[in-house]
């Protein structure tokens, strides 16, 4: 997974399972709310399309399969922050 400048990627051992979740980046945190969203919704977009590509490949590869997982792991990642930041700046106002 490639480093992005609006979140790193951060992961806990629970009782019963690993989880995973973005924690936003400095960078993130001194955007403008508007702009975080901006810039949060087009790597989500981007996201989106790569994950869109491997619509047309054959997944019983392991190498196209483990691609693929990786960036919709990633997108369910960036999607989860996104709503955890809109909810607290609701939360805020």
């Amino acid at each position: 997974m490639k480093d992005n400048k609006l979140y790193i990627i951060v992961t806990e051992n629970g009782r019963e399972a690993v989880s995973a979740r973005a924690k936003p980046s400095e960078y993130f945190l001194n955007l403008p709310p508007q702009d975080a969203i901006a810039e949060l919704n087009a790597q989500i977009g981007s996201l989106e399309g790569k994950l869109g590509k491997y619509a047309n490949v054959d997944l019983k590869v392991r190498e196209n399969l483990e691609k693929a997982r990786e960036v919709s792991f990633e997108l369910e990642v960036a999607n989860d922050l996104l709503r955890r930041f809109k909810k607290d700046l609701e939360a805020s106002d």
